[in-house]
């Protein structure tokens, strides 16, 4: 593998080189090195043979994805869908007035101390 790396850094080293010389064999260089060859290998399927047929391949990725991936969580309202009706509702629930400033109270109180935080930069 190092003979390959050292192959190309020898390569862009005599393009460096030849900028000044010859621009247009660094920019050949360049561009050729810009575009990329991107295509998926042959693929080992599950009776271990080789396939480099493209509909083969993206057979092979789809059951490949899909064993791997669970399925979406149902919608919300799906959710809510499947609570009966005995406790689709909240009606015995009260709060008083001393609840509610109990709770505004410690909200304020909340925001305050986050206020001070903030402001000490922790």
């Amino acid at each position: 593998m190092a003979h390959i790396s050292q192959g190309l850094d020898d390569e862009e080293d005599a393009a460096l080189r030849k900028l000044k010389l010859n621009p247009k064999f660094f920019w050949t260089y360049a561009n050729r090195k810009r575009k990329t060859k991107s295509r998926v290998p042959p693929l080992q399927a599950g009776d271990g043979t080789l396939t480099d047929v493209a509909s083969e391949k993206a057979e092979l990725f789809q059951a490949q994805f899909t064993s791997v991936f669970s399925e979406p969580t149902p919608h919300p309202s799906a959710a809510a869908a499947a609570i009966p009706p005995s406790m689709s509702s909240l009606s015995d629930i009260i709060f008083t007035p001393s609840d509610i400033e109990k709770l505004w109270q410690s909200s304020i109180l909340t925001l305050r101390a986050l206020q001070v935080v903030s402001q000490r930069g922790f």
